[in-house]
């Protein structure tokens, strides 16, 4: 799951445990907040009509461990993160 903010910071963080996104986003909103943001993968994004570009810091750290590009289509986001694509649904809450 991606969480991004309006002043430009995203947040990462795994669900692959969880049943669907709406029971992923119920247990993890409430963390996946600024005040937390070192305690997730996060950086700074840069969008551009449709592009999108961020580069994802280690939680607790401030080493870069990937650069992520990636392409907004209505309600896809279509990222390749270390070489492999994947396919997000875009949400706005």
């Amino acid at each position: 799951m991606l969480r991004f903010f309006g002043n430009g910071t995203v947040l990462d963080a795994t669900v692959q445990l969880f049943t669907d996104c709406d029971d992923a986003w119920a247990t993890v909103k409430n963390h996946m907040i600024l005040e937390n943001e070192q305690s997730y993968g996060h950086g700074q994004y840069h969008l551009s009509e449709d592009r999108i570009q961020f580069e994802l810091v280690a939680p607790h750290s401030t080493t870069i461990v990937g650069e992520v590009f990636g392409t907004i289509e209505g309600s896809r986001m279509i990222l390749t993160k270390g070489g492999v694509t994947q396919e997000y649904i875009r949400v706005v809450p």
